[in-house]
């Protein structure tokens, strides 16, 4: 399930906070199974100094994929997919149609962003979504030879970046593609 406008859902059955052994208030630790979804698309129950109502329009998009085995990689991209959707756009780049600029392996490994750098080349943030590191190889496919580095969080080139790139579980690496 992906619930990009309104986070906060509750499974099973609705809760309140409850008193815990020593008297004190707090959250269930673990998700109760059962079919029912409760979403809170508003929420006005925490105690704090706030106003507890909005005007206007509000819009709340909620998607569901059926899926076998849990695999983390596969509820990264869906959840990419639903929060960032594509958006098509005239490539300056003269691809056949169907190609593609990349291609990031093993499944493992998202490709999170993609953007142009500035002073020319590409960014390309990938993310270990497994629960294993990986050794991620990113192959070019677009025009001419490319020349990868690592980079921090800004376009700047840093290090020489060689592949097979390894990549703890929940990693991320920043790619510098010129």
């Amino acid at each position: 399930m992906a619930v990009p406008d309104a986070p906060l859902i509750e499974t099973g059955r609705m809760t309140d906070e409850t008193l815990n052994q020593a008297g004190v208030r707090s959250w269930r630790q673990r998700a109760e199974a059962g079919s029912r979804i409760y979403s809170y698309v508003m929420n006005n129950y925490w105690h704090t100094n706030y106003r507890a109502d909005q005007e206007g329009l509000a819009v709340f998009r909620y998607a569901l994929r059926p899926h076998g085995a849990f695999e983390a990689a596969a509820a990264v991209r869906f959840g990419a997919e639903i929060a960032q959707p594509l958006t098509a756009a005239l490539a300056p780049t003269p691809l056949t149609p169907g190609s593609s600029l990349l291609t990031v392996e093993p499944p493992a490994v998202v490709a999170t962003a993609f953007r142009p750098a500035v002073g020319g080349g590409w960014i390309l943030h990938l993310y270990n979504a497994g629960t294993t590191p990986a050794d991620a190889r990113v192959t070019w496919r677009g025009p001419g030879a490319a020349e990868f580095t690592r980079c921090g969080l800004g376009d700047e080139p840093g290090t020489a970046c060689t592949f097979p790139l390894l990549m703890p579980p929940s990693g991320t690496a920043f790619l510098r593609i010129r």
